[in-house]
């Protein structure tokens, strides 16, 4: 069946619910990856083309300017933005009504990137090496290599923050997840996965979850669960139904999981996926999105919604209340 047909039907042979609330909230002025702001609100947006902010009340686009600049961090009243192909790292003051850029430096490879006290840590994906840059002036305060420096494809990717001082960090090149002590600035320990390893990653707890590459795996498995306590392989999930590849959609990484009052679910093509923890984490619920041949790419929970990025069939982003998915 083609895309839109099975959606109205089932996803992963599970019948496809409807979302009441799901609505598109932003054409491609607005689209991208997201982080929220508590105070003042806001849903900030960055793309390769410009960096904008929602009104999570009236959901207006504010755009602050055109320069690249794809994944953020808030810090306190600093927004922080990685640009990976222009090879730079920003810093904006979001503390008032205006929100302006303070800092604008280069830096190799820049992807995704975490922010604590100790400073901003950048990925360099193609480089292996972990920055430290300093949170105000952005001036590189320490580097660590973590795995191979060159090879085959990419080196670092995703990073999450746990409790305290730790961070994880995904390297692909040796397929390893490692834990990074921020306060010392050193490699801690690491686990070994068993796949290979793409994009984000997203703590649960004490689980981690990771993306991988369909095309690395036998199963063809989306996201594989490692326990940060024990540093142990638990599972491998399947959450994307193959009756929904198309040549245009083939080659993308598709949408990290999120985790939204303690239940995970996957953003994945034109639905969300809920995992079931009772029954080892196998998808139990689908729930339908608004837009024929949607491709979600990336989401994130804030102001009592699910706000969801799509690169296809167009750029947009789309929200759905929280309570729809009680």
């Amino acid at each position: 069946p083609s895309p839109s047909t099975a959606a109205q039907a089932t996803y992963l042979d599970l019948p496809v619910e409807r979302a009441r609330s799901a609505h598109v909230v932003a054409d491609h002025s607005a689209a991208g990856f997201m982080v929220a702001q508590a105070t003042p609100r806001r849903l900030w947006v960055g793309g390769p083309t410009g960096l904008a902010w929602i009104d999570p009340e009236d959901e207006s686009v504010h755009h602050v300017d055109a320069k690249p600049g794809v994944y953020l961090s808030i810090h306190r009243g600093s927004l922080y933005r990685t640009a990976y192909f222009k090879g730079e790292v920003a810093r904006y003051d979001v503390s008032g009504p205006d929100p302006r850029e303070v800092a604008r430096v280069g830096a190799p490879a820049p992807l995704q990137a975490s922010v604590d006290r100790s400073g901003f840590w950048v990925s360099d994906h193609d480089g292996g090496r972990l920055l430290r840059l300093d949170l105000r002036t952005l001036a590189r305060r320490s580097t660590l290599q973590l795995g191979p420096r060159s090879g085959e494809g990419h080196a670092l990717a995703g990073q999450a923050q746990t409790d305290g001082d730790r961070l994880w960090v995904v390297s692909e090149r040796d397929q390893r997840l490692y834990e990074i002590d921020t306060e010392k600035g050193h490699a801690a320990r690491h686990v070994q996965l068993d796949a290979q390893p793409t994009a984000e990653l997203v703590r649960d707890g004490n689980r981690l979850w990771v993306m991988l590459s369909r095309s690395e795996n036998e199963d063809h498995a989306d996201l594989e669960l490692v326990d940060a306590a024990s540093r142990r392989v638990m599972t491998r999930i399947v959450a994307h139904d193959d009756a929904f590849v198309t040549p245009k959609n083939q080659d993308l990484l598709g949408s990290p999981p999120v985790v939204i009052r303690g239940e995970v679910w996957v953003p994945t093509d034109e639905h969300l996926v809920h995992l079931d923890a009772a029954h080892g984490w196998k998808p139990d619920r689908v729930i339908a999105l608004p837009v024929p041949g949607m491709f979600a790419r990336f989401a994130t929970e804030a102001f009592g919604s699910l706000w969801i990025y799509s690169s296809l069939p167009r750029e947009l982003v789309v929200r759905v209340q929280l309570d729809d998915l009680d």
